[in-house]
């Protein structure tokens, strides 16, 4: 029996048994034919001018790892970052031995939509290799701890409203209902397409649940992000994503019947294959270097072809994916020097491979399409603040707005949520993958007019109790506490975003412009310029900052709800 064939009646059987419910599962989803890359897919086509197209291949030699094997010219290499190593440690833990075999076998088949290449797709391929390559990865094994048990109820709501599907699969209407989607009217399902979460219900369940709490550690890249998550709930979206969970049965691999060759010859093998130039399996293992630099790569040769041979990579490119390919090849050979990037250019690109785009507008680019916004819900006294309370916000400005060290917590920290009123959470990218994008949106934001910075004063003073009369009810108050709360205590009305840590988030400069011109900051925000116009605007901002700068030691403004009622 033919591997199509074979993989073709286990689909078959697995819809056999799953039922209703599963059948509308994301991992059922209809799947890509060719590489995913979703920035590529969401900003680029064939139709497009072929300087544009050619800028996307240049994003394809990056996520695709291409520069991992073919170096890329010293003047172009900031422009064609390579991935991290994929870490491979304990993969023999979340993983079958014909699991593993199956997807070294033929990636493209096991998991449509990978990035991952075959090198045994030719009729020449080596199947004592490939048995060997098995053994080694299956003894790479590390202890799994034990998480608690999940509830599938709750997974599919989690998966579904704290901002998975933003990348993933949203269920089908029989599994899943998003809680924005107008009644009575049917529900739309995504037009671009999504990150594949096939291999989920191939995970041993807690090696699941580890990855979940934190990818980085496995996909160090950034690709999969961190979804701030509690062990409870990590368990419980695994449990979905593993619905009726079956066995995996190679019988391609038990017709063959190859000997173990043993762990020592896989090794080898791994490092002979040069998988060691995008795989991290622990010990010394160096990365061949390739005769063949970028500069060199002919457009019909090698991976850019459609024949099939053991041991070139086979990544079951798309035409257009070839074209972009060539057309940036062809661009580099043009241009020994690059044209310079802004600091804005440098954050669009980093936004790009970071897929931040898919939940994120910056300058009128991306933002997550309608058919997957109305899976972003909020607590529902914020349902009046609009799209502003319940999805994530724009990045327009940001680096005129946050400040370094709250972008620090926010990229790759801890920021305690500011905006808990919304289900969608903010996922960790990692210090090594985010760093970039701190300065240089702070660049990239600069305003051509700098706004005097609000005085900041370092001991107690009379101003902070004038501002926290501003900020609350009553007599000379502005009313801030009627959307605002502080602390434990909660506002009156719209649960907008607490403000403890105000200074510690907000440059002064966007504190004041904020307040004295609502759309001028940011677009959208519903902060009425309660100052503009006053004539002791300036001062009373200053009692405001002062105010919440030392709010550990100062008492709530009039009309806060008190914690607990």
């Amino acid at each position: 029996m033919s591997l199509s064939h074979y993989l073709k009646l286990i689909v078959i059987l697995l819809i056999m048994l799953m039922s209703s419910s599963a059948i509308a599962h994301p991992l059922i989803a209809d799947p890509v034919d060719y590489p995913l890359v979703s920035g590529f897919d969401r900003f680029y086509a064939p139709e497009d001018d072929e300087g544009h197209i050619a800028e996307g291949g240049l994003l394809l030699l990056g996520e695709l790892q291409c520069v991992s094997c073919h170096g890329a010219p010293k003047a172009w290499k900031d422009r064609l970052p390579a991935l991290a190593k994929l870490s491979l440690a304990g993969v023999g833990s979340r993983l079958s031995a014909d699991d593993l075999w199956l997807f070294v076998r033929s990636p493209q088949h096991r998991k449509k939509g990978t990035t991952m290449p075959g090198l045994f797709s030719g009729d020449d391929r080596d199947d004592v290799a490939l048995e060997a390559i098995t053994e080694y990865l299956s003894s790479l094994k590390e202890p799994v701890k034990k998480y608690p048990q999940g509830d599938v109820e709750r997974g599919r709501k989690l998966y579904h409203t704290i901002g998975c599907v933003a990348c993933h699969e949203p269920a089908k209407i029989e599994d899943y209902r998003p809680v924005e989607a107008p009644p009575n009217v049917a529900v739309e399902q995504p037009g671009l397409p999504s990150v594949p979460v096939l291999f989920a219900d191939r995970y041993d369940r807690d090696a699941l649940v580890a990855f979940l709490l934190n990818p980085l550690k496995m996909r160090p890249s950034g690709r999969m992000p961190a979804t701030q998550m509690t062990e409870q709930e990590a368990a419980d979206v695994a449990a979905y994503l593993q619905i009726n969970q079956e066995p995996m049965n190679a019988q391609e691999r038990a017709v063959l019947k190859i000997k173990a060759p043993g762990v020592e010859q896989g090794r080898q093998a791994f490092i002979t294959m040069n998988c060691v130039a995008c795989h991290d399996a622990g010990g010394e293992q160096i990365a061949a270097e390739s005769p063949k630099t970028l500069m060199s790569l002919q457009s019909d040769h090698g991976c850019l072809t459609s024949q099939k041979k053991a041991g070139v990579p086979d990544y079951g490119l798309s035409d257009f994916q070839k074209r972009a390919i060539k057309l940036a090849l062809a661009k580099i050979k043009a241009e020994p020097v690059p044209v310079a990037q802004t600091a804005s250019e440098m954050c669009d690109a980093i936004f790009v491979r970071l897929n931040c785009f898919a939940c994120h507008e910056w300058n009128g680019k991306g933002g997550l399409e309608e058919p997957r916004a109305q899976y972003f819900t909020c607590d529902p006294a914020a349902h009046q603040m609009g799209e502003v309370g319940r999805l994530p916000p724009k990045l327009d400005q940001a680096g005129q707005k946050i400040t370094p060290d709250w972008l620090e917590k926010m990229f790759w920290g801890e920021d305690g949520g500011v905006r808990p009123h919304m289900t969608a959470r903010m996922p960790r990218y990692g210090k090594a993958n985010a760093e970039p994008l701190v300065v240089l949106l702070e660049e990239a934001s600069r305003p051509e007019k700098p706004v005097k910075k609000v005085a900041a004063s370092v001991m107690k003073h009379p101003r902070a109790e004038d501002g926290r009369v501003l900020m609350g009810v009553g007599k000379g108050g502005l009313g801030c506490v009627n959307c605002h709360g502080l602390k434990e205590s909660k506002s009156l009305e719209i649960p907008a975003i607490n403000l403890t840590r105000t200074i510690q988030r907000l440059q002064p400069d966007y504190f004041k412009e904020i307040l004295l011109k609502q759309h001028a900051p940011q677009i959208g925000a519903l902060v009425p310029p309660v100052l503009m116009g006053r004539k002791n605007a300036d001062e009373e901002i200053e009692q405001i900052w002062t105010y919440l700068k030392e709010i550990d030691r100062s008492r709530m403004p009039d009309g806060l709800v008190k914690p607990g009622h």
